[in-house]
């Protein structure tokens, strides 16, 4: 091989590996990920979804047991590093998924993980967790699916815009508005949601009060403004009853302690002096007027007087003072006391909300 054969063999190589690195570095800045950030919102019975599809990019670093005496029993360390922009809301204890689309824009695999404390570096928000990756069942059942490709833009003239508001009475909002682009000449219903600590009203759409929380529209105009006006429930929707030892807390994950838990929905009778009527139907509580713990298995006896409970949406802590049972469900009187510091300082577990 001549000098120059050498000579040129030696660019090639040097190029091809700058491509190398080009291509590794590029990877970094392009490769999307996709990433849901759900949260525990207060007085939610469940984890809610903040925010879906946030394009990011994750990568994996690995880090080894340094004694070399242990390497067949100690596994490398694996975790996961989230970079996104700078002006995502990830908070610590965040639950997050990530998402990772085929070349067809399907998901290929997801992680889940609660994340910790974010950080910022350079022009980019990071976080770093440990992940689990997801089966095929819980990435279809349990993982919100991929944005659409980008469809062609629509000619404006075939679209309406429509604006649904979310107020109460006194026309401030109580939720964001949802703004969304809907076809012409093409009929679409438009339901209230339902929306925690207040009850539907009426619905304001086209300068008339509609006493229905449904809306069937076909729409031929360029906009549209729809309001839900609701009212805050001024009255007790349901109890939760103190307890202490093991428990399932939001995360599905068992505890022991102190514990708000188990939702029961009730009926508000009314009021007289300082004492609150309410009923519970049978089921959810027993004939002989007691509740059990799904997870302790613990009886609680509701109809001991004295037995403190917690009325929601106000989470006033009340005291049983009456309880009789008429027909098929039980009825209580209720009295507000002071709560106490253990009382104060119990967790409050929604987990148990699903099975009501």
């Amino acid at each position: 091989m001549s000098w120059r054969s050498e000579a040129q063999t030696r660019i090639h190589r040097r190029e091809r590996y700058q491509l190398e690195q080009m291509g590794k570095a590029l990877a970094e800045i392009f490769d999307t990920h996709y990433m849901d950030v759900r949260r525990q919102l207060p007085m939610q019975p469940a984890i809610t979804e903040i925010y879906s599809n946030i394009p990011v990019h994750m990568t994996a670093g690995a880090v080894d047991n340094p004694d070399p005496n242990a390497t067949s029993t100690f596994p490398v360390i694996t975790s996961y590093t989230i970079h996104m922009p700078t002006d995502t809301d990830v908070r610590n204890n965040d639950t997050i998924i990530i998402k990772i689309p085929d070349s067809e824009g399907n998901i290929k695999d997801a992680f889940r993980g609660i994340a910790g404390s974010p950080t910022t570096w350079h022009s980019r928000k990071r976080i770093s967790l440990a992940m689990n990756a997801l089966g095929r069942d819980d990435i279809i059942n349990d993982v919100t699916p991929l944005p659409p490709e980008e469809e062609k833009p629509v000619a404006p003239e075939t679209v309406s815009e429509l604006t649904i508001r979310f107020v109460d009475a006194t026309g401030n909002e109580i939720r964001t508005s949802i703004i969304k682009s809907v076809p012409r000449y093409e009929e679409i219903d438009i339901e209230a949601l339902e929306i925690h600590g207040f009850d539907f009203l009426h619905m304001n759409f086209d300068n008339e009060i509609i006493h229905d929380d449904k809306l069937t529209l076909t729409p031929k105009n360029e906009k549209y403004t729809i309001e839900f006006v609701y009212e805050k429930v001024t009255v007790p929707i349901y109890l939760r009853n103190f307890s202490t030892g093991a428990y399932t807390n939001n995360m599905g994950m068992r505890e022991t302690g102190a514990h708000w838990w188990g939702r029961l929905n009730l009926h508000y009778l009314g009021q007289t002096g300082d004492l609150i009527h309410i009923a519970i139907r049978i089921p959810p509580m027993t004939e002989v007027g007691a509740v059990v713990h799904p997870t302790n298995f613990a009886t609680i006896p509701m109809t001991q007087i004295g037995r403190r409970v917690r009325l929601y949406p106000d989470g006033d802590v009340m005291e049983i003072r009456r309880a009789e049972r008429v027909g098929n469900e039980w009825r209580f009187d209720l009295r507000a006391v002071t709560p106490t510091a253990a009382e104060l300082g119990a967790y409050v577990t929604f987990w148990y909300d699903w099975f009501n």
